[in-house]
């Protein structure tokens, strides 16, 4: 099982280099950074209920309801 679990560890990092290197290349060649794209477009589609159950109840701005 450690050998499995090593195994996907060095295959998850190398998927995590490839992609950072493609991002680097994409932001020299383009001037435009595809992850900070991509978390926008996320937290722009987010419903804002969620933003208030979550953001809102730890800044104090909403009241939880129980």
């Amino acid at each position: 099982m450690r050998v499995l679990n090593r195994w996907k560890g060095r295959i998850f990092r190398k998927l995590v280099n490839f992609a950072d290197r493609i991002d680097v290349w994409f932001n020299s060649k383009f001037n435009v950074n595809l992850k900070q794209t991509a978390l926008e477009l996320s937290q722009d589609n987010m419903p804002m209920s969620r933003l208030d159950k979550t953001i809102g109840v730890h800044l104090g701005t909403v009241h939880e309801d129980k």
